[in-house]
C-alpha cells in the first residue's frame, strides 16, 4: 500500500516538473508546502524520483511503473521491497554486479544500456563512455577539502563524530552524501565542500607557477560565482594579489561572505559582463599573471548530481553555451600579460565547450601547457575539463584604427 502511494506521488511531482528549478529545489519546496509527509516517506518519494531520472536515456520518458522499477533496480545496492513490489518476478539487486544488471535489463526489458547518458556523440573521445554513463547510476559522495593549517582539528572533529570516511591524498575528505557539515564544522574556515574533481584544478595552478620566468602575483578569478576557485588558488599560491568578478551584484555580495570566512580579506572585486567589450576590460590589458576562466557550461560532467539534466537537456544548449564561451575568452585574453596563462575550466564533458574552445586559442598564438578531463567516474566524483595556456611573449598593444576599432600589433 505504501508503494503504491509513493509511485504515484512521485509519478504526479515528474508529471508536473518542466525542468526548472533545479530538482531538489523543486522537491523541497512541494514537501514545504505538503507537510503530511514525514521523513520517511519523503526519503522514499525522492528515491522514487531520482532513480526514474538516473535512467536517463536508455528508457521512454513515459513515467511508467517499469521505468521507475529499473532505477531502483539499478540504483539498489541491498534487498529493496519497492522493487519487489513492482517487479516481484525480477531476482534482488544486491546479488548483481551494475553491469550484470544493465545485462538482465537488456535481456528482459526495452533497455538501452549505452543510451543512458544520451549524448554520446556530444562527448569527448578521451573519456571511457562506458564507465562515464554507468556512473549517473551511483549516487556521487561528497568531498572535503581541508583548508592550510587545519587538518589537525578536522580529524580530531571526524574522530569524535565516529563518521565513516576516505582521506584521499592530499588534504581531502570522502563521505557519503546525508551527513551535516555545516553542523559540525566551520564551513569555508576549516574545510571547503568542493568536489575532488574541482580541486584538482590545483594541478594547473602549480605547474604555472613551475614553469613561469617570474612569480605570479596578479591573478582574476573572471566568473568567480561562489568563490570555490578563488579559495583553491589563494591556498595554492597565498601571496597572490587576487580579483574576483561576476556578472551580478548578489553573486559578488555572497561571495565577499565567503571570503571572509575563509580569511581572505585582501583581493579587488567588481561586477563585470565578460561577453561584451567594455571599459573596465580595456582599463585590464596586460594586467594579470593568470586568470582563470570557470565559465558558464552545460554542467554535463555534473549530471550524475542532477540527473534530470539527462531528460531535459538538449543539444542546441551546447552549441548556446560555446558561443557564449567563446565571447568570454575573446573579451579577457588582452587582460593576460605577455608570457602569463590562462586557465580554463568547465564542468562539461562535450568536446566543443572544451577541446574546441583550446584549439581556437591555439589558433590565437596561446600555448597549451596541460590538458586534461579530471575523470571523476570511477571516484564517485564530478567529471570536469581544465586546461592551462600560456600567451606570447609578445605584448597586447590596444591601437585605434581609423575606422575607430581595436586591434593588435
Amino acid at each position: 500500500m505504501y508503494f503504491a502511494s509513493y509511485l504515484q506521488t512521485a509519478t504526479d511531482l515528474l508529471k508536473n516538473y518542466s525542468g526548472h528549478p533545479p530538482f531538489h529545489q523543486y522537491l523541497k519546496n512541494f514537501f514545504k508546502q505538503h507537510k503530511k509527509y514525514g521523513s520517511t516517506d519523503r526519503k522514499q518519494i525522492a528515491q522514487f524520483c531520482y532513480a526514474y531520472y538516473r535512467v536517463g536515456k536508455a528508457m521512454p520518458n513515459n513515467f511508467s511503473a517499469q521505468r521507475f522499477a529499473a532505477g531502483l533496480w539499478l540504483t539498489s545496492t541491498a534487498k529493496s521491497l519497492a522493487v519487489a513490489y513492482l517487479q516481484p518476478l525480477w531476482p534482488q539487486p544486491n546479488n548483481f554486479s551494475l553491469q550484470e544488471k544493465i545485462n538482465f535489463l537488456q535481456q528482459n526489458i526495452s533497455f538501452n544500456g549505452d543510451e543512458i547518458f544520451g549524448f554520446a556523440q556530444e562527448l569527448s573521445l578521451s573519456l571511457n563512455i562506458q564507465m562515464f554513463q554507468q556512473s549517473h547510476l551511483i549516487q556521487p559522495a561528497m568531498y572535503l577539502r581541508i583548508r592550510p593549517s587545519k587538518k589537525e582539528v578536522v580529524f580530531k572533529k571526524l574522530a569524535a563524530l565516529n563518521w565513516l570516511y576516505e582521506y584521499v591524498e592530499p588534504n581531502t575528505i570522502k563521505l557519503s552524501s546525508g551527513y551535516t557539515i555545516e553542523q559540525f564544522f566551520n564551513i569555508d574556515e576549516e574545510v571547503c565542500i568542493q568536489d575532488m574533481s574541482s580541486q584538482q584544478v590545483k594541478i594547473c595552478i602549480q605547474k604555472a607557477q613551475q614553469i613561469t620566468t617570474r612569480a605570479i602575483q596578479k591573478v582574476w578569478d573572471v566568473c568567480a560565482a561562489s568563490g570555490g576557485k578563488s579559495i583553491l588558488v589563494y591556498d595554492t599560491l597565498p601571496s597572490i594579489q587576487l580579483t574576483v568578478s561576476d556578472i551580478r551584484q548578489s553573486i559578488i555580495q555572497n561571495l565577499h561572505a565567503r571570503l571572509n570566512k575563509a580569511g581572505i580579506k585582501k583581493y579587488n572585486t567588481f561586477v563585470l559582463d565578460v561577453t561584451h567589450p567594455s571599459a573596465t576590460l580595456t582599463s585590464l590589458y596586460n594586467t594579470f599573471d593568470l586568470v582563470i576562466a570557470d565559465v558558464p557550461c552545460s554542467g554535463s560532467g555534473t549530471w550524475s548530481r542532477t540527473p534530470e539534466q539527462l531528460v531535459f537537456f538538449n543539444t542546441e544548449k551546447i552549441h548556446t553555451y560555446a558561443a557564449t564561451q567563446h565571447k568570454i575568452l575573446q573579451n579577457i585574453l588582452p587582460t593576460i600579460k605577455p608570457d602569463g596563462y590562462l586557465l580554463y575550466c568547465t564542468c562539461s564533458v562535450f568536446k566543443a565547450e572544451n577541446e574546441d574552445q583550446i584549439a581556437w586559442l591555439q589558433q590565437q598564438g596561446l600555448q597549451l601547457v596541460h590538458m586534461q578531463y579530471l575523470e571523476g567516474y570511477s571516484q564517485q566524483a564530478d567529471t570536469l575539463f581544465a586546461a592551462l595556456l600560456q600567451k606570447s611573449k609578445i605584448a597586447f598593444i590596444p591601437t585605434t584604427c581609423s575606422s575607430g576599432t581595436k586591434k593588435t600589433v
